[in-house]
């Protein structure tokens, strides 16, 4: 049998992507014998598994493993984010790359890479295709703490704490090192993932967003809270009144700081918790009991050394952070689909964004987030509440006047029973009640849905799984549907320690708006990346496949984020006859939605409408309050402004 013709590398002539000049050579490595090559091997990859790509498409894959080469080689150095969209073969493009320079009869140049992921299966997974690519073996080191599993075969189920490939010894002497974001945040053991014999390593290949720091909030109120329960439960016994006193002086010195924000308007300032030293600390932390209302004051008494910034965000916080994520990691390439909406990550000056500061990616000619169409994915929102509190009070209520299952039912009985469907809900804490999948679950059953069919090829047509899991998982790629059943939010307190983090200034002023404007962007985030484990990630011709998407979130803004990175997707209001919050704030987002697609219907000539012409264009017939609350929303969903009465164009042709 013949061997398949390999396909050849097309580029524009006029827009030469990277030079390919074979005499290039720098550390043993060229673009003739490395960029070429593994171009080469990765088109071939993802069109030999149904991939259908087109030039652009081409183009950016082109960029993306030049990238590769020329930071490997040391002529690009720093951080750099890539913002391939999802499923555009970024895993793909590292295992052609690697695999290109560390296989066929091994290397013949003195380099060394780590690869870091989020997940541990996602790098035993990422192990496997280096070595069935042509990578040896012994060239690999796997770093993580999970107990490896010697029978596993594909296909098992893998338990908590367990990892399908153990973790590797002696690394430092292995050129390929696959590691965990998290072992990365650690501060011990860093040779074992940034130094090859006696040398740092060339290339860190980053996959999905790089948080440099790790923050920490805490939300006053709820320290007042575990000092309240504390004398409540253990008041009365003398062990513990010296650490009811110590947190009593800890929150009266924090209220004062409070206190004089209020009255001088002045910025947050930086304190000192009252002294303590390491012993009584580590009694005091004994003392404490396991118990979640305890938790703010068991991370206080953790950080009773450290400078700590007290905020006014969200009734008051205190806020503390590291840089985790260590600065000896200079030369790191981050592929991350959600850099361009993701500001957490755009806070941090290490990181420079490829579009704008290599050349090679700007001739690619279209920014990255527009390379694919989502034309064929149509996005329906319950303007309804959707946060971990308004469902945990939704899911105690007797099953028959549960609003979020119900919802949730008719539409999963509507889908035909040859089609898969991926519903994303919150995980159950520990010590918590409320047990969102299972209840789903059962609340799915009990509405007559066979909750454990599976389809032709005997993959599960109902797949539950828990937020925290909506990156690296490619394994849902056949789902045609995608709930989120709700939406994970951040605390106020919480995005407030992270935009000082990310900032790396503990006394950086907090803008007025930026806590709101971060979670917009921290929820349009993860709903990106849950939507995408779904059928949407697969490419075909530039266009995301088809797919339907229905969400249970209130602000309607997350339309406007997510229109940069998938465009063209078809936005429709989901209507169902339970709600779980007030009509009238879900009635503002649905008319908002009404007035933004009737924006979208305009002449591009057009750059101005009055609002009360839009009102009567549209037949909107509600009262003028809610008319005006909907009006505020336009401009966080699309690109108009609210000048007087009118709506303005912003980016008029």
């Amino acid at each position: 049998m013949s061997k398949p013709n390999r396909l050849s590398i097309r580029k524009p002539p006029h827009v030469p992507i990277w030079n390919s000049d074979p005499s290039d050579i720098h550390k043993g490595i060229s673009h003739h014998n490395l960029t070429l090559p593994a171009h080469e091997r990765l088109v071939s990859f993802l069109t030999g598994h149904g991939n259908a790509l087109d030039e652009k498409h081409k183009d950016a894959l082109m960029a993306l493993v030049g990238l590769m080469t020329e930071m490997a080689q040391g002529k690009i150095e720093g951080r750099h984010a890539f913002g391939l969209p999802t499923g555009y073969g970024k895993t793909s493009a590292i295992i052609a790359w690697v695999s290109t320079l560390f296989g066929e009869g091994g290397p013949k140049h003195n380099l060394s890479i780590s690869v870091a992921a989020s997940k541990v299966e996602a790098l035993c997974e990422l192990h496997r295709e280096l070595v069935s690519a042509g990578v040896p073996d012994e060239l690999i080191g796997l770093v993580h703490s999970y107990k490896g599993m010697d029978d596993w075969k594909p296909g098992m189920s893998i338990p908590e704490g367990h990892a399908s490939i153990a973790a590797t010894p002696a690394n430092e002497d292995r050129p390929i090192v696959l590691v965990t974001h998290n072992k990365i945040r650690g501060d011990t053991g860093l040779d074992r993932f940034i130094i090859h014999r006696g040398k740092k390593r060339d290339l860190m290949l980053y996959d999905e967003s790089l948080i440099v720091s790790d923050s920490t909030g805490i939300n006053v109120p709820l320290l007042r809270g575990s000092l309240g329960w504390l004398r409540e439960v253990k008041g009365n016994s003398d062990r513990y009144a010296d650490v009811i006193d110590y947190l009593s002086s800890a929150l009266a010195k924090i209220q004062d700081e409070l206190d004089w924000q209020t009255r001088s308007g002045g910025r947050s300032g930086v304190i000192s918790l009252p002294s303590l030293s390491d012993a009584q600390a580590q009694a005091y932390a004994g003392l404490v009991p396991l118990h979640s209302v305890m938790e703010p004051a068991s991370v206080l008494l953790s950080l009773h050394k450290e400078p700590l910034r007290v905020v006014s965000t969200g009734q008051g916080g205190l806020v503390h952070y590291d840089v985790s994520v260590p600065r000896e990691l200079r030369n790191i390439l981050i592929l991350d689909a959600s850099y361009p909406i993701r500001a957490l990550v755009q806070l941090d000056p290490t990181i420079k964004d490829a579009e704008q500061s290599i050349p090679a990616v700007k001739r690619i000619g279209v920014p990255l987030s527009r390379l694919k169409s989502f034309e064929n994915v149509t996005i329906h929102q319950l303007f309804s509440g959707g946060g971990r509190t308004t469902l945990s009070a939704d899911y105690q209520r007797p099953d028959t006047e549960r609003c979020a299952t119900r919802a949730i039912v008719d539409v999963v009985k509507t889908i035909p029973p040859t089609e898969a469907v991926l519903i994303f809900t919150y995980k159950k804490r520990p010590g918590e009640k409320i047990d969102f999948k299972a209840i789903l679950t059962t609340d799915l059953r009990r509405a007559g849905v066979d909750v454990g069919a599976t389809l032709a090829d005997g993959s599960p047509r109902i797949n539950i799984v828990t937020w925290g899991m909506e990156t690296s998982l490619n394994s849902y790629a056949h789902c045609s549907t995608v709930i989120l059943a709700g939406v994970l939010q951040r605390s106020p307190i919480d995005l407030a320690a992270n935009f000082i983090g990310q900032s790396d200034d503990l006394r950086k002023a907090i803008p007025a708006n930026v806590v709101s404007d971060l979670n917009l962007s921290e929820v349009s985030h993860m709903v990106y990346q849950a939507l995408s484990r779904g059928s949407c990630r697969v490419v075909e011709n530039g266009k995301a496949k088809r797919m339907t998407a229905y969400i249970i979130h209130l602000n309607p803004a997350i339309r406007g984020m997510l229109d940069n990175v998938m465009p063209k997707a078809n936005w429709q209001t989901w209507i169902s006859q339970y709600h779980l919050v007030s009509r009238s704030k879900g009635r503002a987002a649905i008319i908002a939605t009404s007035i933004v697609d009737c924006l979208h219907t305009l002449p591009e000539t057009q750059t101005k409408v009055a609002t009360t012409a839009l009102r009567h264009f549209i037949g909107i017939d509600v009262h003028t309050d809610i008319y005006k609350a909907a009006i505020k929303l336009v401009p966080r969903m699309c690109a108009w402004e609210h000048q007087g009465r009118s709506l303005v164009r912003l980016f008029p042709t």
